[in-house]
């Protein structure tokens, strides 16, 4: 199941055109809503607004700790390259969080695919991380590419998100 729901992309704050808080096409997020205890799927799609956008993955545990390997995919449907990387989580814990890559027609990704090199996203006793050097990543996203946020492993957390920001770079 999958809603529009107006984004933050627009200017001023207002969401949408910047002036009369109507969504536009390049402000919209798109929400995946998943039974509890799956991943949810998001985009914040980038448009006229300098191309920067944002997407990822929240892990819900459903009321329990995250589960090791579970897994989140995104469809890209645009050529981009990734600026940075955020966690933010429920509480203070632990969370390692590996991005694998694949062109669509090989769906799923594997982790031969990872894009993370050693510097996989990783929350340690915190609820937020931020990394915007991303050292050794294939920060590179062709149009039709599919990314899997995959948990490699988690303490004490119930809920975490991992946000990719992006620029669009082609169609």
């Amino acid at each position: 199941m999958g809603c529009w729901a107006t984004g933050s992309l627009g200017a001023g704050g207002t969401g949408g055109d910047g002036v009369s808080g109507n969504a536009t096409d390049e402000t919209r997020t798109l929400l995946h809503l998943w039974p509890t205890g799956q991943p949810e799927v998001w985009e914040a799609i980038p448009g006229e607004l300098g191309g920067v956008g944002s997407l990822g993955v929240t892990f819900d545990g459903g009321g329990a700790e995250l589960d090791l390997d579970s897994k989140g995919d995104v469809y890209v449907p645009f050529a981009a390259v990734i600026q940075e990387a955020v966690i933010l989580a429920d509480q203070d814990g632990d969370v390692v969080v590996d991005i694998w890559k694949a062109a669509y027609g090989s769906f799923p990704p594997t982790v031969a695919g990872t894009i993370c090199a050693a510097a996989k996203p990783t929350l340690s006793d915190a609820d937020s991380y931020r990394d915007t050097t991303l050292t050794g990543w294939d920060t590179a996203l062709a149009a039709g590419d599919v990314l899997r946020f995959n948990v490699d492993s988690s303490n004490t957390l119930l809920r975490a998100t991992v946000a990719l920001k992006i620029k669009k770079t082609g169609s």
